[in-house]
């Protein structure tokens, strides 16, 4: 799409690869975009020794409450290592109910849209052995958002990029923001 945030970064056919077995000694981290009406995002993501993640699963669903999304979330990773940090939106009322149906604590996340775009950027973009530091594997969703599909929108995280575009229309804003 013309306008893409990370148009010089995301690049498909490098950053989604085939599942592959996570080893147990990788860390985990579980990142969390609470939503009812827009989607309620949860990542699952594994830590290699060389700082590369690997997004590993993803619920990405509307119109679900929060306990019952951590519900399934726990019982989806009961044979998993816990997760290092569980980074979320900052909402203090959705924090609380996740944590008290995973039984995980969580950091709230920080919000600066300028600076989260600008380190997936420099996860995105390739280093000097040739590799970028984000991959996402494919057949991570766990379910499909069928409403979601039937307003021809995104129903994965993958799915945004191409649709995450600079706001060009607002000549009064002072800064680069993408479209909301």
């Amino acid at each position: 799409a013309e306008g893409m945030v990370y148009e010089d970064e995301w690049d498909p056919a490098v950053h989604l690869i085939d599942r592959f077995d996570i080893p147990d000694s990788w860390d985990r981290y579980w990142s969390v975009d609470f939503g009812f009406r827009n989607p309620f995002v949860w990542q699952a993501w594994a830590e290699n020794p060389d700082g590369e993640l690997f997004r590993y699963a993803e619920i990405y669903r509307t119109g679900e409450l929060v306990e019952d999304l951590a519900k399934q979330i726990k019982e989806l990773t009961s044979d998993e290592p816990r997760p290092k940090a569980v980074i979320c939106d900052t909402d203090a009322e959705d924090r609380a109910t996740f944590e008290k149906h995973t039984g995980v604590r969580t950091k709230a996340a920080e919000k600066a849209v300028t600076t989260g775009i600008q380190a997936m950027q420099g996860r995105l973009r390739r280093k000097k052995n040739g590799r970028p530091s984000l991959y996402f594997l494919r057949d991570s969703l766990i379910s499909i958002d069928h409403s979601l599909i039937d307003k021809s929108l995104p129903y994965c995280t993958e799915q945004e990029f191409e649709s995450y575009v600079w706001d060009t229309e607002n000549s009064k804003k002072i800064k680069e923001e993408p479209v909301k």
